[in-house]
């Protein structure tokens, strides 16, 4: 994956989170906030039927669910 391949501290990295999950995170002094099922689902690996992570891309891209 590119960003694994160009970031030098990549592995230092928690998480990626979009900007509304990123305000209401620090607005609620929550550093646990999930992200919404909306947001999630244009990532591409999220089974909105489900209501879950697409195992198979998330195994394949060696990404966690987190």
């Amino acid at each position: 994956m590119w960003m694994k391949d160009n970031i030098n501290n990549f592995k230092d990295i928690d998480k990626f989170v979009d900007f509304s999950t990123y305000i209401y995170s620090n607005w609620f002094e929550n550093k646990n906030f999930k992200a919404s099922y909306s947001i999630s689902s244009w990532s591409g690996l999220l089974d909105r039927n489900k209501l879950e992570w697409h195992s198979d891309l998330i195994d394949y891209l060696d990404i966690s669910k987190g």
